[in-house]
């Protein structure tokens, strides 16, 4: 083989490695739907975001007894900490837990469920992807707006369904960037990662609602990705 002919291939496997770094542990959470009911939103001027519920007949996680109900509250307190941080950044601000019995007038309140949690597996996901061993995530979000007499009125719900592992793994990248793309894998999928998303896409959704109402928000208008369309209520 020519020295021509052997930096060709080196640079050849080198431009696959970085695509397949980038690409690594694909992940991805949309909004399959959301809905504006009742009177239109107005900015808030609080927000209590509640620790999400999770549904038994779509979890699925290798956990059981004690380890499992641990797993459950830490899973659901993480979420409502991590929307609330993102909803405090770019719509209004927030914190994660209940509200106050009498919450004020213009108070948001944001309520959910995990409908499903597959947690998959991490070892099919660094080893061969394609979709095996890929986690899926599916959450059904409320939000709440108490008007002036204190009752809060549902004012919309949005739907995210997603999940990681969907990229090839080490074994269809072959030996020069198998092992990078097994270790990229390991560290950036799983269900923190698609809960990460899921809040991401559930502020983009309130963030272009209100956008396109003409509200100033605290930073650029987001946009969510989106896919499909089922109701909601």
């Amino acid at each position: 083989m020519t020295i021509a002919r052997h930096t060709q291939n080196i640079l050849a496997a080198a431009a696959l490695g970085v695509a397949l770094l980038l690409g690594a542990g694909c992940a991805s959470v949309s909004v399959k739907e959301s809905n504006w009911v009742m009177e239109p939103p107005r900015l808030p001027t609080r927000i209590y975001v509640a620790p999400f519920t999770i549904r038994d007949d779509g979890m699925r996680v290798d956990r059981q007894g004690l380890e499992l109900y641990q797993f459950r509250q830490q899973f659901a307190q993480d979420f409502a900490a991590a929307l609330a941080e993102r909803l405090t950044k770019n719509i209004a601000p927030a914190q994660a837990g209940p509200p106050p019995p009498r919450p004020a007038p213009g108070t948001w309140v944001i309520t959910g469920e995990f409908v499903r949690m597959n947690q998959g597996s991490r070892a099919l996901r660094g080893l061969v992807g394609m979709g095996f061993g890929g986690t899926k995530m599916e959450t059904l979000t409320r939000v709440w707006q108490v008007g002036p007499g204190g009752l809060p009125v549902i004012i919309g719900g949005i739907i995210t369904i997603g999940g990681s592992g969907a990229a090839p793994g080490a074994i269809p990248s072959g030996p020069y960037t198998g092992g990078p793309t097994l270790v990229l894998t390991a560290s950036s999928t799983g269900l923190s990662f698609d809960a990460k998303r899921s809040t991401r896409m559930i502020t983009a959704t309130i963030s272009e609602k209100l956008a396109s109402l003409g509200y100033t928000l605290p930073t650029r208008p987001m946009r969510p990705k989106r896919i499909g369309s089922l109701p909601i209520f």
